[in-house]
């Protein structure tokens, strides 16, 4: 394998597997809205109005930087079905949204499941 020209996957792999790496792979922790704003738009475009996938806008920021990863662990919870969850925007003006959530148990209010 040729070291000078690895790719941010090829240097990932051989970094986790013990292998050497052309250089040591970079990962900075930089947030969401850092991608979001960092790519030119603002938190209402992405999160409120969703004129881009999160994703794409933090892997083009994690390219732009030169970045080798993004790693993103997450548990695999599936969402209960017993509730149906929505958000209702409250307020809107130039200055601000409100988004407040909202969740229903179809048998009762919201929070733990009613022991049985």
């Amino acid at each position: 394998m040729d070291f000078s020209r690895m790719t941010s996957r090829e240097r990932l792999l051989a970094a986790m597997r013990g292998l050497p790496t052309d250089r040591v792979p970079i990962q900075l922790g930089i947030t969401n809205m850092f991608s979001v704003f960092l790519r030119g738009y603002s938190g209402w475009d992405i999160y409120l109005n969703n004129k881009v996938p999160l994703w794409k806008i933090v892997t083009d920021a994690h390219r732009q930087l030169g970045l080798d990863g993004y790693l993103y662990i997450s548990v695999n919870a599936e969402p209960d079905p017993d509730v149906q969850y929505k958000r209702a925007v409250v307020h809107s003006d130039p200055e601000k949204v409100i988004v407040r959530p909202q969740c229903r148990r179809r048998k009762a209010t919201c929070g733990p499941k009613p022991p049985t």
